[in-house]
């Protein structure tokens, strides 16, 4: 940080990303309760302690083993959440003309302007996955497939983002009630879709969720792998405590 941002600029993002991070870690455990209690009515604390477990467990097994692991999630999580949005949209699309709907949504607001919004949105996937990406970009074999790769990922994102938003905003009067307004739309199609659909949600959340761990707790202790175990057990503990707090309340 300080090398692009010089010595007091680089010395306050040492500071602000690392507890950005944690905060982070502990909406998405926390985003796991919610998703287990709105589909499967099952006890919070049970959806965000299983979270807990599995990204603490996947973060102990190593760098190599977790991408694999999330590379081979990503593509079904991609998959469904564009068909969920495709979907919606062939159904509901004429309802995209009632701006008064989109009101509804008007309390959870991340700002004021689309606009800051859309920053703060940039900035937060930035900063929770630079360190990942760095580490993820050396693993490729040639820098021409390094390129491949960030073309390809920031297209399907772009892509999903884009199809989703607008699958919400056509029902927004309908699911701003709601913690996970995706699995509202994935109700719609099909209850067994739907179903289908929670558990890539929660394998969505969980490959979030395992990377950002990655990026908070491989910094520290990086030359004592004991005392990097100890660290990383104490950081998802206490994230996990923070993730006891309802969702909505986080976000």
């Amino acid at each position: 940080y300080e090398h692009y941002c010089g010595k007091w600029i680089g010395k306050a993002y040492r500071i602000v990303i690392p507890v950005t991070l944690a905060l982070l870690i502990a909406v998405l455990i926390s985003a796991a309760g919610a998703t287990a209690k709105q589909y499967f009515d099952l006890n919070p604390v049970l959806g965000s302690g299983m979270m807990a477990v599995l990204i603490l467990a996947v973060y102990l097994a190593g760098f190599e083993k977790m991408v694999r692991i999330v590379s081979g999630i990503s593509p079904f999580v991609i998959a469904f959440t564009v068909f969920v949005g495709i979907t919606t949209l062939l159904k509901d699309a004429n309802t995209l003309s009632d701006a008064e709907a989109f009101s509804a949504l008007e309390a959870s607001q991340a700002a004021p302007h689309w606009l800051l919004s859309a920053l703060l949105y940039l900035s937060l996937n930035f900063i929770c996955g630079s360190t990942y990406y760095t580490a993820l970009g050396r693993t490729a074999d040639t820098r021409e497939n390094a390129l491949t790769g960030v073309l390809v990922g920031a297209v399907a994102i772009l892509i999903t983002l884009t199809v989703m938003n607008y699958a919400i905003l056509s029902n927004a009067r309908e699911i701003a009630v709601y913690p996970v307004p995706t699995l509202y739309l994935a109700r719609k199609i099909s209850k067994v879709f739907a179903a289908i659909f929670s558990v890539i949600l929660l394998m969505g959340m969980f490959s979030s969720c395992a990377t950002t761990v990655w990026s908070f707790c491989s910094e520290c202790f990086a030359k004592d792998p004991k005392k990097n175990r100890i660290f990383s057990v104490a950081t998802v503990v206490v994230c996990l405590a923070l993730g006891f707090v309802p969702f909505g309340s986080l976000v």
